[in-house]
């Protein structure tokens, strides 16, 4: 189980720590361009839960969303955003409910119109999505 964490933002480099500041594990990982983890949340089975969002050398910018076991190992590394590379999707927040469903929150900014707008989207445990909502500011004022 988890007792603390720290996080390295550098291409996604995850130590689990003891309270005691015992090392239990690391683990970097490589990516084909940039990635940052922006948030986390712990899963009802004990593993844990990462959202940012990764740029990939074509230039392409995805929100990321990616699942550790109790051990380091990852289960799950799923993007989402535009395949037609006109918007670049970021994830900035996670919560995780009690039957592993995943909810993340962040902002889609599109080079057409110059502007952001907001997302919200729901996950199941295995990573498929199962709504995805979207606001303009306008319709956030």
């Amino acid at each position: 189980m988890f007792t603390s964490l720290e996080e390295t933002m550098a291409i996604g480099s995850f130590q689990n720590l003891i309270l005691m500041g015992d090392h239990l594990w690391s683990l970097d990982l490589d990516a084909s361009g940039m990635a940052m983890f922006e948030d986390m949340a712990m899963m009802p089975d004990g593993n844990l839960c990462a959202v940012g969002w990764t740029l990939e050398f074509t230039a392409s910018h995805y929100a990321a969303i990616d699942i550790f076991s109790q051990d380091g190992a990852l289960l799950l590394d799923k993007i989402f955003g535009d395949p037609s590379e006109q918007e670049a999707y970021s994830a900035w927040a996670v919560a995780v409910d009690k039957d592993g469903n995943i909810y993340v929150v962040g902002d889609i900014y599109s080079q057409a119109d110059d502007d952001y707008d907001a997302f919200a989207a729901k996950f199941n445990s295995s990573g498929s999505l199962k709504w995805l909502v979207r606001w303009s500011l306008e319709q956030m004022a």
